[in-house]
Formats: structure tokens, sequence, C-alpha cells
């Protein structure tokens, strides 16, 4: 058995530095339906995904998926969401966890098939960074314990710094779809010029050309 962990912020905290472009309203639809993206792409995969969150707002849209909602008593950061969800994902005896964040929408089944392929025998750490190669835009850990977790600062470096010292095995995918996740101004930009039938495009394409008018 693989899981899928996605952790989620609160409604107040979702895409903070996109601010200065799009309302807090609009920022929390940006946010639902780039995790539609994901999940779209995620039902083709024998996976059990475990959203984990400390906001009730996206609960029945998530259950619609079959999603599993994990439910935080306090917001306590992505290394506290994605440590309670693995836990669980140990004590059920899942062979791998599967980290991803709510902000890659244009995650392809070609990516998770990169990511799963040959796991039956894999022990090891699948990993992808962001652009800036500062966070980790995809973490496969298999078993699901054999690193921690490095979310926040440098989190694509310490993770790869640890699986390394450990002396595991590392693959380290890169992709565009992959690689670009939707945190800053700049980064909607470049989501912008892909033109892809995603809903999170259609709606960011649209409110964006609000904003420029």
């Amino acid at each position: 058995m693989i899981s899928c962990i996605i952790p989620l912020k609160s409604r107040e905290k979702v895409k903070l530095r996109l601010s200065p472009l799009l309302s807090w309203e609009e920022r929390i639809n940006l946010t639902k339906f780039m995790l539609e993206d994901i999940l779209e792409t995620l039902k083709s995969f024998n996976l059990n995904i475990f959203v984990v969150t400390p906001d009730n707002y996206f609960e029945e849209f998530l259950r619609k998926y079959g999603v599993k909602v994990i439910k935080e008593e306090r917001e306590e950061g992505v290394n506290s969401a994605v440590e309670k969800a693995n836990k669980i994902c140990i004590k059920e005896g899942f062979k791998a966890s599967l980290v991803i964040p709510s902000d890659v929408p244009l995650i392809s089944k070609e990516d998770i098939n990169l990511a799963l392929e040959g796991l039956e025998e894999f022990i090891g750490v699948i990993i992808s960074p962001s652009f800036r190669l500062d966070g980790t835009n995809l973490l496969l850990r298999s078993p699901p314990n054999i690193i921690p977790t490095y979310y926040d600062k440098d989190s694509f470096f310490n993770h790869l710094k640890v699986s390394l010292k450990k002396g595991l095995k590392v693959r380290v995918i890169i992709t565009r779809n992959l690689c670009l996740d939707i945190d800053s101004p700049e980064d909607l930009k470049e989501f912008l010029k892909v033109k892809v039938n995603k809903k999170s495009y259609s709606y960011a394409h649209q409110v964006y050309k609000k904003v420029l008018l």
C-alpha cells in the first residue's frame, strides 16, 4: 500500500504571498481549484490519500474524492502536518508515503508514474525540487520513516543531505509540471504562460485579467 499526504493550510493562511494580486476569497478559491486539479490526477492511481488540515471548510469537498481528512487541532506548520499523517501510515503498514504540496496543480500522471516506477523493490527516497531549489514539490519515502520531514526553509537540500548522509538510494525527478509551485506573484505569472486545461489555470487567468484592468 502507498499513501499520499497533502498538507493544507487554513483559509486564513492560504497563499499569503499572493495577497498583492488576489483577495482573500480569490486565494481560497485558487487553493481549492489547485487541490481539485491534483486530486483529479491522483484518482487514476491506487493511492490512499490523506489531507491534513486544521480547517473544516475543505472537508466536504475533499470527501467527494474519497480522501481521508486528518484534522489538526492547531496549525503548527507543514512538518507537523506531514508527520501527523506519516505516523498513521507507519502504524497502518504502508510501504511508502508520497507527500505532494497543495500548490502544484500542473502535476501529471506521467510525473506520478515516474515516482512510482519500480517501487516494489525500492528502498530509499524520491524527491522533486521547486524551480528555486529551495522547496520540495514531491517527496516519496519508502518506507515512510526512512528519513525525517524537513519542510520549510531549504527543504529540498535538507531532504537530499540527510538521505545521502544515510547512504540511501535517491532518485531526483525534475519536470516543469512538478517544479512549478504557485506560491508568489512571479509563480502565478509563470503558471499563466503554460496554457493548460486545468480548473486552477482557468480561474487564475480570470482573476489575474481583472487585476490588470
